[in-house]
């Protein structure tokens, strides 16, 4: 996950979850105008290219903090709930 990504910098987390939080909102907004205006096949391709530059974007953060960073995958067997009363 992109989280696995941030272990060592904990203050960045509450951002990452705000951004993610953010796009999906404006991103489910903008693809129901999209859909309505272009059509959902565009939509569908639009979205796609914002996967690429995404994924682009993350490689290119990842060659530039080198070698010293290890990508841990969290299984949802391993994580842990806290339950709130």
């Amino acid at each position: 996950t992109g989280l696995a990504y941030l272990q060592d910098q904990t203050q960045i987390i509450p951002w990452a979850w705000g951004v993610n939080s953010f796009f999906t909102v404006i991103g489910t907004t903008i693809a129901l105008i999209l859909g309505m205006a272009l059509g959902f096949s565009w939509v569908l391709f639009i979205s796609g290219i914002c996967y690429i530059i995404s994924l682009l974007a993350m490689n290119l953060y990842i060659k530039t903090i080198g070698n010293n960073y290890k990508l841990i995958a969290v299984e949802f067997s391993e994580m842990k709930f806290n339950r709130i009363n």
